[in-house]
């Protein structure tokens, strides 16, 4: 048997079933690292719901991690399409205090730190 990679979601909505998201393609590449040709197949499991969707890997998935990191690198090269925004992803944010999305008046950003 190979491995199967679980991540737990808290989310109050179920993503697509094919797709990979940032965190689990993340975790894919670690585990592809240590474990080459054993990861067979990628589940998530949302709490929330109480349900579990698995997808067998495949090439494409590989390729999907890939370019989805390729691409976010890019962005971050380039640093213009990062503009902080208000959602409930803020609830997790141990920057919240720093941003200026957040709060009219953030605290100054630590030296040596960029924008």
């Amino acid at each position: 048997h190979g491995l199967e990679l679980i991540d737990y979601k808290t989310s109050k909505t179920i993503g697509p079933s094919d797709g990979i998201d940032l965190q689990l393609g993340l975790y894919f590449l670690i585990l592809e690292q240590i474990y080459p040709e054993a990861l067979e197949t990628l589940s998530l499991i949302y709490l929330r719901q109480g349900q579990k969707v698995t997808f067998d890997v495949t090439p494409d998935h590989h390729q999907q991690v890939r370019e989805l990191i390729g691409d976010i690198a890019v962005k971050l090269r380039a640093d213009d399409e990062w503009k902080p925004e208000v959602g409930g992803h803020c609830n997790h944010c141990g920057y919240q205090k720093y941003c200026p999305a957040k709060s009219k008046k953030p605290e100054p950003l630590p030296e040596g730190t960029r924008e």
